[in-house]
């Protein structure tokens, strides 16, 4: 509870008149309609597969990032996921710890040619700028953009990561006995914020209660 609540909206100048709205309130059937022109800000697993929604629907699709971070088809003739997940949920890398994500699975978006710029640096009305020079009018700005950990209804004095995040071992944390988390990012493994860790990590504490 409370990983989602705090979406992250990166201020970007100017004066849009096409709406902007954040990746947790996208609705593909609703946003994503033949035709228009869909500028899609991020470049992680969120920013990935909305853009491949977009293509897939005959949206004129535009990713807008620093760096793009998407991974294989496959691995070995498996989904990344199934390879890559099982391996992070054994180990706890500073990097994971860090802001460190998977990159994203390609369903698709090197097929469907989708392109990609670097960020945007303001939009006025209809037209936004990218950083690398491009020029482009949209009809609809989705900000791929995450979220912040706050969990603002934890204790006040609960230890907390240079991140803002609960600061655990093993799901508990080490301030707090008896306060545990799940889904956030490195409370027990690399695997932790992804939902083969959460499910893995729910049940080790489901264990952990039952045994106390």
């Amino acid at each position: 509870s409370g990983v989602f609540d705090s979406p992250v909206r990166p201020a970007i100048a100017g004066t849009p008149s096409v709406p902007v709205i954040h990746s947790s309130q996208w609705v593909t059937a609703t946003h994503a309609r033949p035709g228009s022109r869909v500028l899609i800000v991020g470049g992680a697993t969120s920013a990935v597969e909305i853009a491949e929604h977009c293509a897939r629907r005959g949206c004129v699709t535009t990713v807008a990032a620093r760096t793009l971070s998407i991974g294989p088809q496959t691995i070995l003739g498996f989904d990344p996921a199934l390879v890559v997940l099982p391996l992070l949920s054994w180990v706890r890398p500073r990097a994971f710890c860090a802001g460190a994500t998977v990159p994203a699975g390609d369903r698709g978006f090197r097929e469907l040619h989708i392109p990609v710029h670097r960020e945007p640096t303001r939009i006025d009305g209809a037209i936004a700028t990218l950083a690398d020079g491009h020029r482009c009018e949209v009809d609809l700005v989705v900000l791929a953009t995450g979220y912040r950990h706050e969990a603002a209804f934890l204790p006040a004095d609960l230890a907390r990561t240079p991140r803002g995040l609960a600061h655990c071992r093993r799901n508990e944390s080490v301030s707090h006995r008896g306060v545990f988390v799940v889904g956030a990012p490195c409370s027990r493994s690399a695997a932790s914020q992804y939902l083969y860790g959460i499910a893995r990590d729910a049940e080790a504490v489901a264990r952990v209660i039952a045994e106390r």
